[in-house]
């Protein structure tokens, strides 16, 4: 019998305040479209962001979300949507919502690789912190050009 005997320094644990999770999210007041086939991970991102503040129009298609936007009067200030979905695709979907809401900030969740996606598109990975999830949104909101948000 071997014996193994590792001694480690002792060091103290703290979120520093670079991290993207570690400081806590500013709230919103916007319309965001949200967009996921998935019923739980809809739901889940509906309820985050409604806890931040934010109006949620939400879709489980492509298609469903193409028509909700059209017959909205509120002013969308984010679409955010699953990349692989059955039928209309996030891409097929941004490309479509682009064409008659040009500028608005896009984001694509994800849980495979977002290696389909344009090298400057918006991508978070899932599953994803509640904290980077509502940290990213307030990010494309407060990048998007005036006369999109709104400010």
């Amino acid at each position: 019998g071997t014996t193994f005997c590792l001694t480690f320094p002792a060091i103290a644990i703290t979120p520093t305040p670079s991290s993207p999770d570690a400081s806590a999210p500013a709230r919103g007041t916007e319309t965001i479209l949200l967009v996921e086939d998935q019923f739980e991970v809809r739901l889940l991102a509906r309820a985050l962001l409604i806890r931040q503040g934010y109006h949620v129009l939400e879709a489980a298609s492509g298609e469903e979300a193409l028509a909700l936007a059209a017959s909205c009067q509120d002013r969308i200030s984010l679409l955010v949507t699953d990349v692989i979905m059955p039928g209309c695709t996030g891409p097929e979907l941004a490309r479509r919502f682009s064409e008659t809401r040009p500028g608005i900030p896009i984001l694509f969740m994800s849980g495979y690789d977002a290696g389909s996606l344009a090298p400057d598109a918006a991508h978070i990975a899932k599953p994803f912190t509640p904290n980077a999830f509502v940290n990213r949104i307030r990010q494309l909101i407060d990048a998007a050009p005036p006369q999109v948000n709104g400010r």
